[in-house]
C-alpha cells in the first residue's frame, strides 16, 4: 500500500507476483479487492502499462486486460481508492486470478499480504482520523487502562479535573456537589464553594466543623484529612482525640494528652497512671510516678519527699530524709 494510512485518505495498492507460465496479450487479471476499500475511480497499470478495466463496485471486482507480451512477472498499481472512514482498519488478503480472454482460468494468486492499520493514541475504535478516538480501554502494549474523553476525543490515562473514570471506560462529568470526583458523579474528592469539605474515604462533603471520626479539617485545603493511624479521632494531623480500641490488633490504646497533644500510647508514659477507661491521667502534684491512682504516688521530684504514698515537702516530726 502506497500513501496515508490515514481514514478516508486516498491511497494506492502496489502489488507484484509471478507466475510459472507466459501469460499472453489480451488476457485478464481479474482482481477482487477488501471491500473495505472505496472504489472512487480506480486506475489500473499492469507492467507500467494504463489498462482498459471493467469495475463492479457491488462485489468489488475488477477486470483489466493485459497489454504486454507473454509476461511471467507483473507489477501491478491500483489508484483511485480511498481508506475506510473509521479504524482500525485491516486488508486481507488481494485475491487475483488470471484468465483467458474468453475468461478461462489460468493461475490464481493470492498475494499473501494481509496489512493492518491500528488507530493511534491508545484509541481502540476510531473515526474520521486514525487519532480521533471512538472508544478507549485496555492498551497491552502500554499495559495500562486509557478513558475516553469526550471533549476533544482522545484518550486519556487519567480523566482531566471535574471527571471521573466511568462506564465503557469513558471520562464522565462531576455533579451534585463535587467540583473533583471519583467512582461516580457524586463521589466527591473536592467539593463546590460553600458545600463544604471532602473527605476521601467517605467520598461525601461536610461541614467544616463536622468532618466525620477518623478525620479533621485542614482549612488550607478545604478537606476533611485522615488522622495519623494510630488515632481515632483528632482534631489536627499531630493531635488525637481518642484512640481506635474495637481493633484487637492494635496496640495503641492509650490516650494521653501532655497539654499540647493527644497521642495514642502503647502504654502510658512515666509520669502518668492508666485509668479504667484507658486515659494516661498525669500523676498528682509532686508525684514523679505514681500507681493505681493519680494520687498514690510511688516516686517523687527533686526536693520532696515520699510520705505514705504521698510527696511532701518536709518529712513528718518523727521522720528523718532518706536521700
Amino acid at each position: 500500500m502506497n500513501g496515508t494510512k490515514e481514514l478516508g485518505a486516498p491511497t494506492t495498492i502496489n502489488m507484484t507476483f509471478s507466475v510459472d507460465n507466459e501469460v499472453p496479450q489480451g488476457s485478464r487479471l481479474v482482481m477482487v479487492l477488501p471491500s473495505n476499500l472505496k472504489m472512487v475511480d480506480p486506475v489500473v497499470t499492469i507492467n507500467g502499462i494504463i489498462v482498459k478495466t471493467n469495475i463492479d463496485e457491488r462485489t468489488f471486482l475488477l477486470k483489466s486486460w493485459i497489454q504486454s507480451k507473454n509476461a511471467r512477472f507483473f507489477e501491478v498499481s491500483i489508484e483511485g481508492l480511498e481508506n475506510p472512514q473509521s479504524g482500525p482498519y485491516s486488508y486481507d488478503n488481494f485475491m487475483i486470478d488470471i484468465q483467458t480472454h474468453h475468461g478461462y482460468p489460468m493461475n490464481g494468486i493470492s498475494t499473501g499480504e494481509a496489512i493492518s492499520t491500528p488507530c493511534d493514541n491508545h484509541c481502540q475504535e476510531c473515526k474520521g482520523k486514525l487519532a480521533t478516538c471512538l472508544k478507549c480501554g485496555y492498551d497491552r502494549d502500554a499495559k495500562k487502562t486509557f478513558y475516553l474523553n469526550l471533549a476533544n476525543a482522545t484518550c486519556l490515562e487519567n480523566c482531566v479535573k471535574g471527571f471521573y473514570a466511568g462506564a465503557q471506560s469513558t471520562c464522565r462529568p462531576c455533579s451534585g456537589d463535587c467540583t473533583e470526583c471519583k467512582y461516580g458523579p457524586t463521589s466527591c474528592l473536592r467539593c463546590k464553594e460553600g458545600k463544604g469539605y471532602a473527605n476521601n474515604s467517605t467520598l461525601r462533603c461536610y461541614e467544616p466543623n463536622k468532618c466525620p471520626l477518623g478525620s479533621y479539617a485542614d482549612h488550607n485545603q478545604k478537606l476533611c484529612v485522615p488522622c495519623d493511624k494510630k488515632c481515632e479521632g483528632c482534631s489536627s494531623a499531630t493531635k488525637c482525640t481518642s484512640c481506635d480500641r474495637s481493633d484487637p490488633l492494635n496496640r495503641f490504646i492509650y490516650f494521653y494528652d501532655n497539654g499540647v497533644n493527644g497521642t495514642c500510647e502503647e502504654k502510658c508514659p512515666a509520669g502518668t497512671v492508666q485509668t479504667p477507661s484507658k486515659i494516661c491521667q498525669k500523676c498528682y502534684g509532686t508525684c514523679a510516678t505514681c500507681s493505681d491512682l493519680a494520687t498514690k504516688c510511688d516516686t517523687c521530684v527533686k526536693d520532696t519527699f515520699l510520705y505514705k504514698s504521698q510527696c511532701k515537702s518536709q518529712c513528718p516530726i518523727g521522720y528523718i530524709k532518706n536521700d
